[in-house]
């Protein structure tokens, strides 16, 4: 809700004072026109900084997913991890075997 307000208000002051731009073009620049600009880029930067956070909020779930499949894997192994060796030594030894019979 906070959020929604902040956003209506920086909203409220970029179209002040780019409409403040627009009438006074032609007029030599002021202080205000200067804090009026420097208010205006703050507030893009502000919405920059937003859209990083939400980025960076992406990321941060993708993480969370290869986390979680990384030590699911990890116990996949340890969990079958000998018998996947037993049997692939065992179907090594029988391959051997049968081209050995299949070459001599």
């Amino acid at each position: 809700m906070e959020k929604e307000e902040n956003e209506r208000a920086h909203d409220e002051i970029e179209q002040l004072v780019t409409a403040d731009l627009i009438s006074d073009w032609k007029e030599p620049s002021t202080r205000g026109d200067l804090r009026n600009f420097a208010i205006r880029m703050d507030s893009q930067f502000g919405k920059l900084e937003r859209r990083f956070d939400k980025i960076d909020a992406r990321f941060d779930k993708m993480d969370a997913r290869f986390d979680t499949f990384k030590s699911e894997i990890i116990t996949l192994i340890n969990s079958s991890g000998l018998k996947y060796a037993g049997i692939m030594i065992t179907a090594n030894i029988a391959m051997f075997a049968i081209f050995g019979k299949i070459y001599s």
